[in-house]
């Protein structure tokens, strides 16, 4: 019963939910678990590997994207009608602790609200620190500073962030999490307005370990963290 449970837990982390499924449903209830707007998905973990050639060995032809040094958030909105008719959007943005950062990232949730197109949508991102004269990635240090609980709107001034997206987890009713990453990104790409907060994620495929290592050479130039390999046909 353990995997089950892990299994279940990792999309909705809510024990309450949970035992509630396994009372009503037994067991088998849980293998239906979906995501659920504004319930935080446990963040997959990537695992380090030391060269390009190791991970051909390990995925083969694969997806890399950028590793940014930012903070990593997972964005839930969702869009719908309010008093008299108007549009509503509500947005939670999570850490990978799970705790809950809306109100620190107002920026992120103002270019969320006007560059996602979707009605209910879980994706994933890293948030960094850029200027905007130059366009340039700024050092965590800085990111870092972005991070508080007080004159949040003026450090918001000073320190724009940019949303680099990566993963989409659940939309519009859809759960994603069992995709491959191949069908996650086409749809991704799809949601996402053209602005000044929310981008896409470059990525670049491969299949040889050089071409990788001189991906990761030029991100590190670029000053990115490094990569992030992923197999094409794996889920999240």
């Amino acid at each position: 019963a353990r995997p089950i449970i892990e299994r279940a837990f990792n999309i909705r982390p809510d024990l309450g939910y949970i035992g509630g499924q396994v009372k009503e449903k037994g067991m088998e209830g849980l293998n239906s678990t979906k995501p659920a707007v504004f319930t935080p998905i446990l963040m997959a973990r990537a695992e380090r590997l030391s060269s390009g050639q190791e991970i051909i060995d390990k995925i083969g032809k694969c997806a890399v994207e950028p590793k940014f040094d930012g903070f990593r958030l997972q964005a839930h909105v969702k869009k719908g009608k309010g008093g008299r008719g108007k549009d509503e959007v509500e947005i939670k943005l999570f850490t990978r602790n799970l705790e809950e950062v809306t109100f620190m990232y107002p920026d992120v949730v103002s270019g969320l609200s006007s560059q996602i197109n979707a009605d209910e949508v879980i994706l994933e991102g890293e948030a960094i620190a850029y200027n905007p004269e130059t366009d340039e990635y700024l050092p965590f240090q800085l990111t870092a500073q972005r991070k508080r609980k007080y004159d949040i709107e003026e450090m918001a001034k000073k320190i724009p962030l940019k949303l680099m997206v990566f993963d989409l987890l659940y939309l519009n009713g859809e759960n994603f999490i069992p995709q491959t990453y191949v069908k996650r990104r086409e749809e991704l790409s799809k949601i996402i307005k053209e602005g000044k907060t929310v981008y896409l994620a470059e990525e670049k495929i491969f299949d040889d370990g050089k071409e990788i290592e001189n991906f990761f050479d030029d991100c590190i130039t670029r000053g990115l963290e490094g990569i992030l390999a992923k197999k094409l046909g794996g889920i999240y």
